[in-house]
């Protein structure tokens, strides 16, 4: 369970994929809600969908969870608004 806590604390995105595995292939509540809180740090929109289907296998409330997807939807919206071409045009 450390393990899933510290690929969280990591920010990898490389540990998205992982953790997603642990959150649909083990039978751990406790383990599967660190891997909720470790998906929620990273912040990646692949976890939003497992995350859905996780609610009757983790420990956390489910407000909670349906917090953690809301807040990996506002990064992706900060990201695009970030890395969105400027409208903005200067005059040389």
């Amino acid at each position: 369970m450390i393990l899933v806590y510290f690929l969280g604390e990591l920010r990898d995105k490389r540990a998205v994929e992982p953790l997603i595995q642990i959150l649909e292939n083990d039978d751990l509540p406790d383990v599967c809600g660190e891997a909720v809180e470790s998906l929620g740090k990273l912040g990646d929109p692949r976890a939003i969908e497992p995350l859905k289907k996780a609610k009757h296998k983790v420990l956390i409330p489910e407000d909670e969870l349906l917090d953690t997807i809301e807040k990996i939807r506002s990064t992706v919206r900060r990201s695009q608004l970030n890395t969105s071409p400027s409208t903005h045009t200067s005059s040389s």
